[in-house]
């Protein structure tokens, strides 16, 4: 099986278990949908030039995690270069594309420990020795304290979305694993680059790590990052250990600390929850492109000096965005046809 199927059966999978309404504050139709092809055309151009000049391993390492890279390829590059094809605003073969997607592929298969498109279930991140060692760290028991670990990924789960927008949540968390341990497997849930520089935030933390050891089930990850649980009503969380990082330095969290910080992260995601909510649409939009453009910033280095949305994207936005918005509205009840819209050899677009 050619690596651009098993991505397009990997995202076929996970799309049929999403709700495609359920999107805050927009989908990414209507949120990237006036200038989805601008920002392909750059990034296509921005990864022609790095392969003059750099090694897959390189480039990958212009990308924060495995799962934005994921994210990056089936969120506007490979839907925005068709648009862009059709449209005669890139100029570029099939095979010119699909060299530059192999490359791509080729960066990913270096950020992961196999299975990179998550086709087996597992985001697997670390080696061997590094889940040996890192999961062995001091891990609490869950028994007095067992839904602390799971209180604080859902505060930091919705810090990340309140920051990034749902359907961009890759651009500062990844969860990976499972990984086996001597009484159940472990997943492990890591958010970073939590105060990006188009918000006006209190810094909180630079990461945060979350290791949670389960009995009593298997898990699996999907291509779109969601967990889940073959015997989830059995499935019991054993021990957990929490860090932080500030200025390159870990420290773990003991559970009367993990419980204030807890509620420090939650007054933060109800803050900037409102703060997104009061926007007016169009300024949700122009902030949508600012995250759009910020996330794929090292690609973007590449071809400029800047990570910013260039003033014909701003332009696009204040002229299309809202039609483009209400537009895409309503639209989004059912999983995408993967194949007619991520398929670079397929040139139709919905």
């Amino acid at each position: 099986m050619q690596r651009i199927d098993q991505l397009l059966e990997s995202v076929s999978k996970a799309s049929n278990a999403m709700d495609f309404c359920s999107f805050w504050p927009g989908d990414g139709a209507q949120i990237a949908g006036s200038f989805i092809d601008l920002d392909a055309v750059e990034c296509y151009r921005g990864i022609e030039c790095l392969r003059e000049k750099m090694s897959p391993k390189q480039v990958a390492a212009l990308f924060p995690t495995a799962s934005f890279l994921r994210y990056f390829l089936t969120g506007n590059y490979l839907v925005g270069i068709k648009i862009a094809r059709k449209q005669g605003s890139l100029n570029a073969s099939s095979k010119e594309v699909s060299d530059n997607l192999e490359f791509l592929f080729d960066s990913l298969d270096t950020m992961t420990q196999g299975d990179p498109f998550c086709l087996k279930g597992t985001n697997p991140v670390w080696n061997e020795d590094e889940s040996n060692n890192l999961l062995k760290e001091s891990l609490d028991s869950a028994q007095n304290h067992p839904r602390l670990a799971p209180r604080l990924i859902a505060a930091a789960y919705s810090l990340v979305s309140s920051l990034y927008y749902d359907v961009y949540i890759a651009g500062g968390m990844e969860i990976h694993g499972p990984y086996p341990t001597d009484s159940g497997i472990s997943l492990v849930y890591e958010f970073f680059d939590l105060n990006p520089p188009f918000w006006k935030t209190q810094k909180i933390m630079d990461r945060l790590r979350v290791i949670v050891e389960y009995q009593n089930t298997n898990a699996s990850i999907d291509y779109f990052m969601h967990p889940s649980f073959s015997n989830p009503a059995e499935k019991k969380l054993e021990r957990w250990a929490i860090s932080t990082q500030n200025n390159g330095v870990w420290r773990t969290l003991k559970p009367n600390e993990t419980a204030h910080f807890c509620t420090r992260i939650e007054n933060a995601v109800i803050k900037q929850t409102a703060v997104v909510n009061n926007l007016a649409l169009i300024d949700k939009i122009r902030k949508g492109a600012q995250i759009v453009y910020y996330q794929a910033r090292g690609v973007r280095c590449a071809v400029r000096n800047s990570w910013e949305p260039p003033p014909e994207v701003l332009a696009r936005v204040d002229n299309e965005g809202i039609r483009v918005w209400n537009k895409f509205s309503g639209l989004t009840d059912s999983p995408p046809d993967t194949n007619s819209i991520y398929d670079p050899r397929v040139d139709f677009v919905r």
